[in-house]
């Protein structure tokens, strides 16, 4: 039987010895995933993983530092050639 622990926000499984196939001294390695409640109110999928959370905050951050573009739709068309 495995459990899900919560720790920082992190979900990670621990498996008990007496599981199918587990033998003793082998080590699992388990997927880093985060709560995605902790970022959408839904459970989105898409921030359960880190990577996901770690480009929204780069983005948060050069906003902050001012490296950022703001296009109308017509620019963005201009820009496209449409």
């Amino acid at each position: 039987m495995g459990t899900l622990t919560i720790k920082n926000g992190l979900l990670s499984k621990s498996v008990t010895k007496s599981e199918k196939g587990i033998k003793k001294g082998k080590t699992l390695k388990c997927e880093e995933r985060i709560d995605p409640f902790l970022y959408s109110p839904s459970g989105d999928e898409y921030f359960s993983h880190p990577e996901n959370i770690r480009a929204i905050n780069e983005g948060m951050e050069q906003i902050k530092r001012g490296e950022y573009v703001t296009l109308t739709a017509k620019e963005i068309r201009e820009s496209l050639g449409l």
